[in-house]
């Protein structure tokens, strides 16, 4: 079974990298595409992609798919005062595999607040990173306690690859 879904990850990440979105540099329709497909592909929740404000002291979610809801939210910004825990840990590694995410150490800051009120009990955020600085992350939030597989951190891995290119097009459009 495990080769069987390392193979559905690998034809949706072929069939992702394909998306005229990305080649257009619509980094706000292919990050709606990209969460989507994100959330169904790897049976999560939520799934969404933040991107750093310039001088790094928020995120601001450009795209967030609550599987439920079959929708969408954008422009929630969580600033660095109010999550210090959670903005150090990603200087440190951007990569947190928080299968506990009420006691993780790095997302424990969002109980009160983000957690317990959503019910999330397993996150997983991967950086977004353009000419080598981290600029965001994609993050897959769970209902249920999920051990993250190494296959699905990866494909997340890839993805957030392919949101970063797309957002390298947008970037030279506009230059």
């Amino acid at each position: 079974m495990a080769i069987k879904y390392v193979e559905k990850l690998t034809t949706i990440l072929v069939t992702e990298s394909g998306n005229p979105l990305f080649y257009e540099g619509n980094i706000i329709e292919g990050a709606k595409s990209l969460t989507k497909q994100v959330t169904i592909s790897l049976d999560v929740d939520r799934c969404s992609v933040w991107l750093y404000n310039d001088n790094k002291t928020s995120i601001i979610c450009q795209q967030l798919y609550v599987k439920l809801e079959d929708t969408w939210y954008q422009d929630i910004e969580l600033h660095k005062k109010d999550y210090e825990l959670y903005f150090k840990a990603l200087l440190i590694d951007p990569i947190i595999v928080a299968e506990d995410a009420l006691t993780h150490p790095a997302t424990s800051c969002f109980t009160d607040s983000y957690l317990t009120p959503l019910g999330i009990k397993s996150m997983l955020d991967v950086p977004i990173i353009y000419r080598g600085k981290t600029i965001g992350v994609i993050c897959l939030e769970n209902l249920t306690s999920r051990y993250w597989l190494k296959p699905e951190i990866d494909f997340v891995q890839m993805l957030a690859a392919l949101y970063s290119f797309a957002y390298s097009v947008k970037n030279n459009k506009t230059v």
